[in-house]
């Protein structure tokens, strides 16, 4: 006779802190039930818990564990929950940022339909409307839903459902929560805009507002010029009114750079002839190989920094 614990899936306890006494963190095997007769003929699925507070690590020196998960929540960062409490909070952390492991099954319906059968998942939603849904792999979020939506708390049925409702296109995402395990309600979230770095089109841009940070009496002429052989940053006329190649490099400029420019360069002087065109290489800095070979073509440099 087969033993009525073929039917569980075991999974390994998760490691506690240090700090914290086994007794006060291991849970026993928790049964969650389950409607998938199919795949779980017994009815319920057991999972070794450990509480998600021992996983937490503190930012706060000499706080470690289950003191730093208090510390942090009593000056109001963070809110979290288990069990039943984590099912109890999870209305009020609407419209807030939140955190939300639970077994769940996933619906979809908008320009298509789809559907995630149940398993344990983690939800992310924020105040901003995004709803993003996780499994264990890969760094894309299995569904989701853009900032604009509208996020609900349903519990007319058997279960609660989380519904996120996007109005245009009309998108419904709905996730049916079986069993809540926890909630992280986060109060204090970074908001900093994504600093990027300089390009090349921002040096660009300064030699057109002020052509007089490359040589007086300079005027533009273009920018993104098109040509057979590709497109040239910027194109001016000097003082003399010989045409200006700009090639433009937003750090150290190389062999390549050159190489570039004096192709451009070539390809103008069959039009305009070649004492007619000049040709400029704008960039922070230079290698010594490519100023060199920038004198023997007869070409030029001009630094320029953001």
């Amino acid at each position: 006779m087969t033993s009525s614990r073929s039917s569980l899936i075991s999974l390994p306890p998760l490691p506690c802190s240090s700090v914290i006494a086994p007794s006060t963190c291991q849970r026993p095997a928790l049964a969650l039930r389950s409607t998938d007769k199919k795949h779980d003929p017994m009815g319920f699925r057991a999972f070794q818990f450990c509480s998600p507070r021992s996983l937490f690590k503190s930012s706060y020196p000499g706080i470690h564990g289950c003191a730093a998960l208090e510390a942090a929540s009593a000056l109001r960062e963070f809110e979290f929950y288990e069990g039943d409490e984590a099912e109890r909070a999870l209305e009020r952390a609407l419209g807030r940022f939140f955190v939300l492991y639970a077994l769940c099954r996933v619906e979809y319906e908008g320009r298509a339909k789809s559907e995630l059968d149940w398993g344990l998942r983690i939800l992310i939603s924020k105040p901003d409307g995004t709803l993003l849904i996780h499994e264990r792999d890969k760094h894309k979020p299995r569904n989701w839903q853009p900032p604009g939506c509208r996020l609900y708390l349903l519990r007319k049925g058997r279960w609660p459902i989380l519904m996120s409702v996007r109005r245009r296109p009309y998108e419904v995402v709905k996730v049916i929560l079986e069993k809540v395990l926890a909630l992280l309600v986060v109060n204090h979230i970074a908001r900093e805009e994504l600093a990027l770095e300089k390009t090349e089109a921002d040096l660009v841009s300064r030699v057109v507002e002020e052509p007089e940070l490359v040589e007086e009496g300079l005027e533009v002429l273009d920018v993104e010029h098109p040509t057979p052989l590709g497109t040239i940053d910027l194109l001016a006329r000097d003082r003399g009114g010989r045409l200006v190649v700009c090639e433009f490099k937003r750090s150290v400029a190389g062999l390549d750079a050159v190489s570039q420019l004096r192709r451009y360069v070539e390809q103008m002087a069959e039009v305009h002839g070649r004492d007619k065109v000049r040709g400029l290489l704008i960039a922070p800095a230079i290698t010594s190989t490519a100023m060199r070979y920038l004198a023997k073509l007869g070409l030029e440099y001009k630094r320029l920094t953001f």
